[in-house]
């Protein structure tokens, strides 16, 4: 007989294996790595939501300052947290509006209105677009509204009219909004660097460059002023100024086309030749296609008696820029030493053509755009110079303000419909054929 065990025995704990115990350990452990990896992740979630929001604050003053370098930049960051940020998408498409990329700002106002629809925040920055560059008369009514509001808004209202103003030579126009801004806001970055622009446009440059320099000197960081400020010193030869201002935009904008060339520039006005020369190529393996670079490099070349090298350097200068007279002379003058006299001669005569039309296109301006604002002629003679100068996209522009004082204008519809062909947009073309055919579509 098998004896029963003793009472409470089949009951009592039996005491653990080994196997169970390294399976718990590992269990907890798991447990263990699994809580450090969570605490991992909320901790970096929050960190870059920290640095989102630092990013979007830093985005929206230096937006807010016109510095749009920098905003762009801190704007980079916030996309790439979150990309559909109804702030972040605003301030994208108004930072491409201040740097006249109209079709960024295009676009990226169509994408928030896909993603989030209509709000007041999207009508404003639709009516501030079109202020700045389709048709400020046509929402002067409800931008005036926001300007007499006050606040940042209006600020932006501000800016749009007068941008647009001045993009359609109306500086009287431009140059009183910018005053009574300024009335108000005299230290106002924006209403400055409007005031600079007039400047410039109007061509007082010492008070451009005045006006830039007081900019730069209470906003240090503030690189585009500065930059615009180099720009005219050493248009007006005085490379010493620059070159401590260009020091300063070296270290903010180490990879800026126009701060490499302008450096290189202002070496060799100081006399540093070697140094010009090797800032210079530096410039252009990181440049390639800056025209300012090229005609440098043309420049140099042509003074050492390298005329081969000076033509393909000018020569590719004038096709990313092909409206500047200086270049085109110079390069002239290689074509003349190759023994190329009759592309030179085509050259001096372009040269002549431009000259002119940029005497007249200063005459238009002060003249007939002004006074005749219902006729059609002075901006459909505009576009004609705008494409001579190989600026079709400012030709298009300056023939559509034909078409808005007069909608029938025969030779503005031919002209667009040749334009529109070369840029392989047939329906375009074949509409306005059509309406030029038609006399406009007058009835």
């Amino acid at each position: 007989m098998i004896p029963s065990p003793a009472p409470g025995l089949a009951d009592a704990q039996l005491p653990d294996s080994g196997l169970g115990v390294v399976v718990r350990r590992r269990w907890r452990v798991g447990l263990l790595i699994l809580a450090s990896f969570a605490v991992l992740i909320v901790g970096y979630i929050g960190w870059r939501y920290y640095q989102f929001r630092e990013h979007l604050a830093e985005g929206r003053r230096a937006t807010s300052e016109g510095r749009m370098t920098a905003a762009r930049e801190h704007l980079r960051f916030c996309e790439g947290v979150d990309p559909e940020n109804r702030e972040v998408m605003l301030l994208a498409a108004r930072t491409d509006r201040l740097t006249q990329s109209w079709a960024g700002a295009e676009e990226t106002l169509e994408h928030y209105w896909r993603l989030h629809g209509d709000d007041d925040r999207l009508t404003f920055e639709r009516l501030l677009l079109k202020a700045a560059r389709d048709d400020a008369d046509a929402v002067a009514g409800p931008l005036g509204i926001r300007i007499a509001e006050g606040g940042e808004p209006a600020r932006f209202a501000r800016h749009a009219l007068a941008s647009g103003y001045i993009r359609e030579f109306r500086y009287g126009e431009a140059q009183a909004v910018v005053d009574v801004w300024a009335t108000e806001s005299p230290d106002d970055p924006l209403a400055e660097l409007l005031r600079a622009k007039l400047h410039e446009q109007q061509f007082r440059f010492e008070d451009a460059a005045r006006t830039y320099a007081g900019i730069a000197a209470r906003i240090p960081e503030h690189h585009e002023a500065r930059l615009k400020l180099v720009v005219l010193l050493m248009q007006q030869r005085r490379a010493d100024e620059a070159l401590a201002h260009l020091a300063i935009l070296r270290s903010g904008l180490p990879d800026h086309a126009e701060v490499a060339v302008q450096w290189a520039l202002a070496l060799r006005q100081v006399g540093r030749t070697d140094d010009a020369t090797k800032a210079l190529d530096e410039a252009l393996i990181r440049h390639p296609d800056s025209p300012t670079a090229l005609t440098e490099r043309g420049t140099l070349a042509l003074n050492a008696g390298d005329d081969r090298l000076a033509a393909e350097s000018l020569a590719k200068a004038l096709r990313f820029d092909p409206g500047a007279t200086g270049a085109r002379s110079l390069y002239a003058q290689a074509l003349t030493r190759l023994g190329r006299t009759a592309e030179a001669a085509v050259e001096l005569e372009t040269i002549r053509t431009l000259t002119a039309d940029s005497d007249r296109l200063t005459e238009l301006i002060h003249g007939p755009l002004q006074t005749q604002p219902g006729d059609p002629t002075p901006p459909f003679e505009i576009g004609g110079i705008a494409l001579r100068a190989g600026q079709p996209g400012e030709a298009i522009r300056w023939y559509q303000a034909a078409l808005k004082r007069d909608p029938h204008h025969p030779p503005t519809h031919t002209a667009l419909a040749v334009i529109y062909h070369e840029m392989g947009n047939p329906v375009l073309a074949t509409q306005h054929r059509a309406l030029a055919a038609s006399g406009g579509g007058r009835r």
